[in-house]
């Protein structure tokens, strides 16, 4: 059962349309509500006592005002303006009092005082300059009167002698009521707007609490940058606890206590962010985006927040998913070296043995700096076929610094290439173990061939020789193996590609000479899908995939290795215009090939991880000239490109490639 006091306030509210604003709102609404049922109740007062004494101008004008509080107080409900309804009501106690005072004797009527109201009922509802429209229109009035006065015209009291001594009482009696109801009405509203405002106060502590417990407890480091570049106050713990307290740092200082470079980044890109020059979003994808330290890896993630240009900083600790992502590729390269185990293991010998003396000379710092680049370039191309992508990106990511830098690679560097090398140097020799065994791997029918030879009477001399070139590498496997890795790579840039393999049995000697040249032979295979193979034949004009030819020969006492590719050929023009900008002419084939196989020399605008840097030509033609090789090289613009090297076997060389000389090599 609800109470009175209840039942006046459900009373007051479904009068009020402003009771669910704001509280200053419900608090204005609540005002006028009370003002007009207070003026109402005055002004019914005052009505019967002028009814019964028969003086109708006050009956008349208090009556008008009486229909106008009420209508005021009815028609707030549906048109919630404070503002008409203040200066309504006010004008409603105006015209009350116009007939009052005027029957009541003027200037000299107590009624008189009761204009007060008129100016504070204004102001109590719409502010001081609404008061002073009606202060105004009373003094006016009062002037009126006063100028009447003057010019001796006498207002007529028409208030019965009977009854002025009553009068005298009532009215200033009635005025101090009428002042206290006023007060009472606003410290009403007053109370009612405190008790909203501590509620909200309470509902925003709360909201608060909750907030900084949901910061506490967020595993991400949170805060809000003003345009500037200084923090906002409310910040997650996990911030503070990564990047320690900063008060009255700027984002740039506090990210300076883990990383020197990523603050620098930061200071410097922050004054694009404030910039007109580009929109907020592009600027703030220009801001690094990562942070790695010892012992922790950030990912650091920048959007706009809110109309008043501050920047939500997002620092989150990505370590575990890394390291979980880092083991993940190890499996992967682990199950790839098992598959190229499977498939050919001296390959993978071949490749580990050549890898650590890579590393080594590296270490050593054997070779000079074109060397060097050359070494890490065929590195990196040999460990992407073998499968090890975090060994090819971390070559490219060496590669792209000491090229930027214009440096050689430094102490550390040279280090941590040996550490992440023996690394999978253990996981290979887990494997397959050391790799040196003394195995010879015949094909079945080479034996049976061999066997044939023996049964059928052939000279002893040449059994023994071809048994001898059982010791000598294969080619096909070597082949093939470059053919596996130019479909992997044709697959991964979306080309398709047929891939023609012909060794016509040739086998070369197992020297370190022999196995550079065909570990450098990548590039050109690399080059050919990269540069040479269109995205679309069918724009330049050619059906079907694309044909890549990989050959071996021998011709007398020479092994010839042939790469051909029906692609796009080489651009002799454009080479020719960066040869001569570096002072050099392209007359000639032997011209035109020195330029191509030189360092540095690319036919592509852009470095990307397969090719750009005209550091891989460079080694091929270091290994070929080793061996007294030739490189010879057709191409026509829009057909084909052609490399056909020419390595000689002669005698003094087999001598030297015996299996004796070949362990001691």
């Amino acid at each position: 059962m609800s109470t009175p006091q209840t039942a006046q306030e459900s009373w007051f509210q479904r009068l009020n349309p402003l009771r669910d604003k704001t509280p200053d709102e419900a608090r204005s609404g609540r005002l006028v509500v009370l003002m007009s049922v207070i003026v109402a109740a005055a002004a019914c007062t005052y009505e019967a006592l002028y009814l019964v004494l028969k003086m109708w101008l006050p009956a008349s004008t208090v009556g008008a005002a009486i229909v106008i509080a009420v209508v005021v107080m009815l028609g707030f409900k549906h048109r919630p303006s404070v503002t008409a309804a203040a200066h309504i009501l006010s004008c409603a106690a105006f015209i009350a009092l116009l007939g009052v005072t005027w029957a009541t004797g003027g200037l000299e009527s107590v009624a008189i005082a009761w204009f007060l109201i008129v100016p504070m009922l204004a102001s109590l509802l719409d502010g001081r300059r609404a008061g002073l429209v009606w202060v105004g229109a009373s003094l006016v009035w009062m002037t009126c009167l006063y100028g009447l006065a003057l010019s001796g015209y006498d207002v007529t009291n028409e208030m019965p002698v009977a009854f002025r001594g009553l009068f005298d009482y009532v009215a200033p009696a009635g005025l101090v009521a009428f002042a206290f109801a006023f007060i009472w009405s606003y410290e009403l509203a007053r109370e009612e707007a405190m008790e909203r405002l501590c509620e909200a106060r309470d509902d925003a502590t709360r909201a608060h609490n909750h907030a900084r417990a949901v910061l506490d407890n967020v595993g991400e480091g949170l805060v809000l940058v003003r345009p500037d570049g200084s923090l906002q106050p409310a910040r997650s713990a996990a911030l503070e606890r990564w990047f320690g307290p900063s008060a009255d740092a700027n984002v740039w200082d506090v990210l300076r206590t883990r990383d020197e470079s990523v603050a620098e980044k930061v200071e410097i890109g922050w004054e694009q962010v404030g910039s007109e020059w580009l929109p907020p979003d592009v600027a703030l994808d220009q801001l690094p985006t990562r942070l790695d330290t010892d012992d922790q890896v950030f990912q650091l993630h920048w959007s706009t927040a809110g109309d008043d240009g501050e920047i939500m900083f997002v620092a989150t600790d990505v370590t575990a998913q890394m390291q979980a992502e880092e083991e993940r590729r190890e499996q992967e390269e682990l199950v790839n070296i098992l598959a190229r185990i499977g498939r050919s293991r001296e390959q993978v010998v071949d490749f580990a043995s050549d890898a650590r003396r890579i590393v080594d000379a590296l270490l050593a710092h054997e070779g000079s700096p074109a060397q060097e680049r050359r070494w890490i370039h065929t590195l990196k191309g040999n460990a992407a076929v073998m499968g090890l992508g975090r060994l090819a990106r971390a070559l490219h990511e060496l590669e792209t610094r000491i090229e930027e830098e214009q440096r050689d690679p430094s102490d550390t560097e040279r280090t941590d290439l040996d550490a992440q090398w023996s690394a999978i140097e253990k996981h290979i020799s887990e494997i397959i173990g050391s790799g040196d065994d003394d195995a010879i791997r015949v094909p079945s029918h080479e034996l049976d061939d061999t066997i044939h030879s023996v049964v059928s009477g052939k000279p002893r001399t040449d059994v023994a020789a071809r048994m001898e070139s059982w010791t000598w590498d294969d080619a096909h496997p070597r082949l093939a193996h470059l053919a596996e890795q130019a479909k992997r790579l044709a697959q991964r840039m979306d080309k398709s590609v047929d891939i023609e393999v012909e060794t016509h049995g040739v086998r070369t000697p197992p020297t370190r000479a022999w196995r550079d040249l065909w570990a450098s032979l990548v590039h050109l295979v690399r080059n050919a899908v990269d540069h040479g193979l269109e995205q679309d034949r069918t724009a330049a004009g050619k059906r079907g995939p694309g044909k890549l030819s990989l050959c071996t020969e021998q011709v007398a006492n020479t092994v010839q290795l042939e790469v051909r590719d029906d692609g796009a050929g080489i651009d002799w023009d454009k080479l020719g215009a960066k040869a001569r900008e570096h002072g050099r002419t392209l007359d000639t084939e032997a011209d035109r090939v020195d330029w191509l196989f030189s360092d540095g020399v690319t036919s592509r605008d852009e470095v990307s991880e397969l090719s750009g840097r005209g550091v891989g030509t460079a080694a091929v033609r270091e290994s070929v000239t080793t061996l007294g090789g030739t490189i010879h090289v057709e191409s026509e613009l829009g057909r084909f490109t052609r490399f056909l090297i020419a390595v000689p076997l002669d005698d003094g060389a087999e001598a030297a490639n015996s299996p004796a000389a070949a362990r001691t090599a």
